[in-house]
């Protein structure tokens, strides 16, 4: 699969639908494009669309439904925000739920396994990683920090620096989150 896969971020609240935007943007080959819930226009009904996130709210769930019957194809996630509190189960047809903060790489790892899963990201790639460096992937992805990383694999907090230098430079990142993101993307972490 070649160019991009298209993205939308249903969420009313600017400021999160512009940190959720955010977050996609360092992952290639993804086009994340933020809307309001009721914002949809032609443009994005003609084009294909791989995958929607929405935002936890109430109002969000509810347009959860809307848009799997307007876009049947694209896989739907809902994310909540720190304060979003998911109070009923989640609408048929979505396809899951996660927290988001702007510090953590869930989305982002989220939203990429879904569309290998799905067949919707292109790069398979080899990186080269050592078994050492692929363990300590698994723990970024895992949200743990060098420390916590150190400790479960009985590491110098030094050295599990050394890993994650030489795991952005084999991935070509320069952010855990992009690491994360590029892991998921190659198939490296499943």
């Amino acid at each position: 699969m070649t160019g991009t896969t298209t993205v939308l971020i249903c969420e009313d609240r600017p400021a999160i639908r512009t940190g959720v935007t955010q977050a996609l943007r360092p992952v290639f080959g993804l086009r994340p494009t933020g809307v309001g819930t009721t914002e949809l226009s032609d443009r994005y009904r003609a084009e294909p669309v791989a995958a929607i996130l929405v935002g936890g709210t109430q109002a969000g769930r509810a347009a959860a439904v809307l848009l799997l019957a307007e876009f049947p194809a694209a896989s739907v996630l809902i994310y909540a925000a720190a304060d979003d509190v998911l109070t009923d189960a989640l609408p048929p047809g979505v396809r899951g739920y996660f927290r988001w903060t702007p510090a953590e790489p869930a989305l982002a790892a989220a939203l990429v396994a879904l569309l290998l899963a799905d067949g919707r990201l292109p790069d398979r790639r080899e990186a080269g990683l050592t078994a050492r460096e692929l363990e300590v992937l698994r723990a970024v992805c895992r949200g743990r920090s060098n420390v916590e990383i150190s400790r479960e694999l009985f590491l110098a907090e030094e050295t599990v620096k050394a890993h994650v230098r030489q795991i952005f430079r084999k991935l070509g990142v320069r952010h855990r989150a992009h690491a994360v993101a590029r892991g998921f993307r190659s198939g490296l972490i499943d």
